[in-house]
């Protein structure tokens, strides 16, 4: 037996003459899809490029629009007017932490001074005072070591102070003493 064997040529249809219609009908479909295909891609570039130049014009009317005299002039009051709030805030800042730093502060009443005054022996000399909206401290100098507890006593006996306490007796060089009077102020009752 003979072995046969047949290549298949691929390229009979287009080769054929009874299959010649095919062979067109087949180029002409391939040159209508790439002309397709071309002018989708046009139209979609162009289309881009529309709405590109679209976009640019609306741009440049904005921008027209925001350079003009009445919209500047409007930009620069704005600008003013946040500044003058900044300002506004800044000094309401400064005003109430100068309210707290005044309601913190206490202001002793001259009353008090001339009790503490009238309550001083005759030889003690005060020598400095440290207010504190809850206290008092009262430095003094005195010639005899017990005029601490004697000024302490009065103090305690005017019912000025919750508590009156002394420390820190300390004999100088000159033959003096000085000390610290701690006074606490009771508490004030709203009526």
């Amino acid at each position: 037996m003979k072995n046969m064997q047949k290549d298949f040529d691929l390229f009979a249809a287009y080769k054929s003459t009874s299959n010649k219609t095919v062979g067109n009908k087949s180029a002409k479909g391939l040159v209508v899809m790439i002309v397709l295909f071309v002018l989708i891609v046009g139209g979609a570039y162009g289309t881009l490029k529309f709405f590109d130049y679209s976009a640019q014009l609306k741009i440049a009317q904005v921008r027209e629009s925001l350079s003009a005299p009445a919209v500047l002039e409007a930009q620069t009051k704005l600008a003013a007017s946040a500044k003058l709030n900044e300002l506004m805030t800044q000094y309401k800042i400064a005003l109430t932490m100068a309210q707290k730093n005044f309601d913190a502060s206490m202001v002793i009443d001259a009353s008090i001074l001339e009790q503490i005054a009238q309550s001083t022996p005759d030889d003690v000399t005060i020598s400095g005072l440290t207010i504190t909206p809850q206290a008092v401290g009262i430095t003094c100098v005195c010639t005899d070591p017990l005029a601490p507890a004697v000024f302490t006593q009065a103090l305690h006996k005017k019912d000025l102070f919750l508590a009156v306490s002394y420390s820190g007796i300390t004999l100088e060089g000159d033959g003096t003493y000085t000390f610290t009077l701690n006074c606490t102020f009771k508490e004030v009752t709203a009526e």
